[in-house]
């Protein structure tokens, strides 16, 4: 290895001066590559093992779902390669999970018909969006905005903050009509928006009516990212730390990238000053940068400094290692997409002839639309193989989000908006319908859900109406004899005939082209995680 062992000695000095530290308030600030992971990783391990702290006691949050999945992974591994078993007890999520938590088992979920399931975009935009659109009589592009609108309340405190961009202010009588629309329509589906499910928690804790650490019994608290939460999570924090919870957070200001979502770096940046007698620590080793990217890195970032950015002093260790491993930084001027992608590719054949494997090249693009197709050219004419990370534009069409659907009803039959996806996206029967059924829904004061499983009351739905909703008793009973643990290999044929029952052959195509490059042992479950 390049980098020497006495490098490594004296960079997990640093390190495990944070892993051991035993103040109630800790920041870790990480550059990237610094080793923050392997901290996390080690704390959590030192606590079980060193401070025999209960692993029911222990909970460590991430911002995304992906980035909390693979943080449990990494716990789990590197403590169960220490030996220590009971790590699978500690809990590892979002705070959004145990803000549904911590409300379920508080009885404040009391008004939906089953534990909410927390929409999605694609949920929000091409089912909330057009439905709220037609309640108010407005374009569906207005409503989203309407409802990014309460989505920064919820998660700021504030109505309008600065990171919200919208053309036109929102006005009061369009949010008493989000309001209107908003708590049938949730409650219909069993269903909440992605920065509700906190700030319901938060006001319940300010409010006296959850005690969290009671409830969660949590003793220590890890946040990873933590640059990219908002200022209502950094609420949730609070008050776990004025209850006296040992908080330990850990990220980057500079590597703040969820603003969209009301990302607050200053959480991070002010954590000392809010709470002085906390500990301060900061990785300046960087294991995965040679010195010209970092210095380039480096030099955009401190050009373009946000205000009271956290100063920091990231030294490659490729500098001196052993060989020395500068790195370079190379950049060109192209006449167009088309240019700049043959030279891309070209590259990369030339790094593949020097021995480096082509699954260890990340080409990053600006603008996906454009420049891709271009790349895909440019590799499949040097024979260079790639992953064009197709998933995200298949996870989104109908016949996907069709086979997801059924797989999570399947998973769990109370996911109210999975039967409602369930109902729209096949061909056959549009919007109008499918909306025109949940409203009938809750003028009738029915549950959505049994609506698939029971038989419909007379004189309420229409003919056309009652045939979508006998579509997808047909697609669920279908999928009776499915098993999660079944592997896509002995549900091929089946996931093939349903498909091409509700679209058509072009779709089957598009699902067989997907479904080469992913192995035939895959289960159910795995594929509808993946």
């Amino acid at each position: 290895m390049p980098i020497t062992q006495p490098q490594k000695q004296a960079a997990k000095i640093i390190q495990d001066a944070a892993i051991q530290d035993l103040n109630q308030t800790i920041r870790l600030v990480a550059g990237p590559g610094t080793g923050k992971s392997y901290v996390i990783e080690g704390r959590v391990h030192w606590l079980l093992s060193n401070q025999n702290i209960n692993p029911d006691n222990i909970i460590a949050v991430s911002f995304t779902r992906a980035a909390s999945k693979d943080l449990r992974e990494r716990i789990n591994a590197y403590c169960l390669g220490q030996g220590q078993n009971n790590v699978t007890s500690v809990r590892v999520s979002t705070l959004h999970s145990l803000a549904l938590y911590l409300l379920r088992k508080t009885g404040h979920l009391s008004a939906y018909p089953a534990d909410p399931i927390i929409m999605d975009d694609w949920e929000l935009s091409s089912i909330f969006d057009p439905e709220f659109g037609k309640f108010i009589n407005k374009r569906p592009s207005r409503c989203s905005e309407i409802r990014q609108d309460h989505e920064a309340f919820w998660s700021t405190g504030v109505w309008g903050p600065t990171n919200l961009i919208i053309a036109n202010p929102v006005s009061q009588p369009e949010r008493n009509s989000f309001s209107a629309f908003y708590t049938p329509r949730t409650q219909a589906y069993s269903c909440v928006l992605p920065g509700e499910l906190v700030r319901m928690c938060v006001d319940q804790i300010q409010g006296g009516h959850i005690n969290p650490v009671a409830e969660l019994g949590v003793q220590h608290l890890i946040v990873d990212e933590v640059q990219d939460l908002n200022p209502c999570d950094f609420e949730f924090i609070d008050s776990l730390i004025n209850q006296g919870v040992n908080v330990f957070i850990s990220g980057d200001d500079d590597q703040s990238v969820y603003s969209f979502r009301y990302a607050f770096p200053q959480g991070i940046q002010n954590f000392t000053t809010t709470y002085p007698a906390s500990t301060n620590h900061v990785l300046n080793d960087c294991f995965r940068c040679t010195t010209s990217v970092l210095t380039a890195a480096q030099n955009v970032i401190v050009n373009n400094a946000a205000p009271h950015r956290i100063q920091k002093n990231l030294t490659s260790l490729h500098a001196s290692a052993t060989p020395i491993n500068n790195g370079f930084v190379l950049g060109n001027i192209f006449n167009g997409p088309t240019a700049e992608a043959n030279y891309i590719a070209r590259a990369c054949q030339d790094i593949i002839a020097g021995g480096v494997s082509a699954s260890e090249i990340m080409v990053l693009t600006s603008n996906r639309r454009v420049q891709l197709p271009q790349l895909i050219k440019a590799f499949d004419a040097l024979n260079i193989p790639y992953d064009a990370n197709i998933r995200d534009d298949f996870k989104d069409s109908p016949h996907c989000r069709f086979i997801m659907s059924l797989l999570r009803i399947k998973e769990n039959d109370l996911d109210y908006v999975a039967h409602r996806v369930l109902l729209e996206v096949p061909r056959g029967f549009g919007f109008g319908t499918c909306n025109g059924i949940t409203d009938k829904v809750i003028g009738n004061g029915l549950n959505y859900r049994n609506i698939f499983y029971n038989p419909l009351p007379n004189s309420v739905f229409t003919g056309r109406e009652t045939t979508a909703i006998n579509r997808v008793k047909t697609n669920i009973a279908t999928i009776q004899t499915w098993n999660l643990t079944d592997t896509l290999a002995v549900r091929s044929q089946d996931i093939i005939d349903i498909i091409l029952v509700n679209f058509t052959q072009n779709e089957v195509n598009e699902w067989n082209s997907f479904v080469e490059g992913i192995p035939n042992a895959m289960m159910l479950e795995e594929f509808k995680d993946y």
